[in-house]
């Protein structure tokens, strides 16, 4: 049963916390005794890196970034960030990094306000790249992790308020997606259920948690899931690490683990070890999914796609021009997508290639490659 929130005994800041706190049970457990303004929430965002973040983070030597204390795996840092060109924007805040024992895999907490995630600590992890993956939800992965946090509530009821989407037109037109947002009450099966009927895929998802004997009474718990493994909370730090925390480290691990160690240059005589993305419906059919699949490519951002076979077999090469990894793609089946590493293909890049495959042309498993 979910605890109440409660007034807190003790006045404690974030910053006390944040900065005192000597493991992660020692965060969660702080938050007890901080009350948070209104439009504030705790912030946690999951990623995966090749080298502990603390050291990835050193290696920035970034204008504005400052640490405050270290506590061997949890190291508080302040950040402060300027940026446009005709008129100067400034953000700042503190953030901590916990490096999760299920290496590896680090969580990011900061305390307040959106704006200093999206314009201070999303830049920052963009300066990262590719040391550093953020995770990617595919829409099943989310739906799991709403229903671990609407059983750990119980008898309470988990409640969709708000979500934002990405749908694909069912009608010809030249753009093939529309970005959806709307408002709603209802439970996260029902949610998911008919996003899968309206042909709609959820970026994240605003929950709330209500009396369930007592339809109406709200409890005070509500927050935001990404599915870029990005959750926010009011404050109840102690429900996100029951339902969704150890599911979320888990998902990041596996799937840096998945992606890592492709590019060729590593392996004996250079040989491939390439990943599949298999679909359940033959969504590779027609010469019109295939153009669709090249549209798709063509607009990966930040890198560069040359199509050399389009029919009756798809064969692309693709490189990412933010690292200059090199993929080939190869579509040979009806049912999946072939991806090829070449000699330099980093864990992020790779990972970056399957999160825009999936969001613009469609979700599927990614997998080693069968052999026939």
């Amino acid at each position: 049963m979910t605890k109440r929130h409660r007034t807190p005994l003790l006045e404690r800041s974030s910053h006390d916390v944040l900065g005192g706190a000597r493991s992660w049970a020692e965060v969660v457990s702080g938050f007890r005794d901080v009350r948070l303004a209104d439009d504030e929430f705790v912030h946690v965002v999951a990623l995966g890196s090749t080298a502990p973040v603390a050291d990835v983070l050193n290696e920035q030597a970034a204008t504005g970034l400052k640490k405050l204390t270290d506590h061997d795996s949890l190291v508080l840092y302040a950040y402060r960030r300027r940026f446009g060109r005709r008129l100067q924007h400034e953000v700042s805040g503190e953030f901590l990094s916990v490096e999760c024992d299920q290496a590896p895999v680090a969580l990011f907490v900061y305390v307040g306000r959106q704006k200093f995630v999206r314009f201070g600590l999303d830049m920052l992890l963009d300066r990262m790249y590719p040391r550093v993956a953020r995770p990617f939800l595919a829409q099943q992965e989310l739906h799991g992790l709403l229903r671990s946090l609407q059983r750990t509530v119980q008898p309470d009821a988990l409640r969709i308020q708000e979500y934002t989407a990405k749908g694909r037109l069912r009608t010809p037109a030249r753009r093939r997606f529309e970005s959806v947002r709307d408002w709603t009450d209802i439970d996260p099966d029902a949610a998911f259920r008919e996003a899968a009927e309206r042909n709609v895929w959820f970026r994240s998802v605003r929950f709330e948690v209500v009396g369930g004997k007592e339809p109406g009474r709200w409890t005070g718990a509500c927050g935001r899931l990404s599915k870029y493994g990005h959750v926010t909370i009011n404050g109840a730090l102690e429900l996100v690490d029951l339902a969704i925390i150890p599911s979320l480290v888990r998902i990041t691990a596996e799937s840096l683990r998945l992606f890592s160690n492709r590019e060729r240059v590593g392996t004996p005589a250079h040989e491939p070890k390439p990943l599949e993305v298999v679909y359940e419906a033959p969504l590779l059919r027609r010469p019109e999914d295939l153009k669709r699949l090249r549209d798709g490519l063509t607009r990966f951002p930040h890198g560069s796609c040359t199509v050399l076979h389009a029919n009756p077999y798809f064969h692309a090469a693709l490189v990412d021009n933010r690292d200059f990894s090199a993929v080939d793609i190869w579509v040979l089946s009806e049912s999946s997508i072939l991806i090829v590493p070449q000699l330099h293909a980093s864990p992020a890049a790779l990972k970056r290639l399957v999160n825009h495959i999936f969001e613009n042309f469609g979700e599927g498993r990614i997998s080693e490659p069968q052999e026939a």
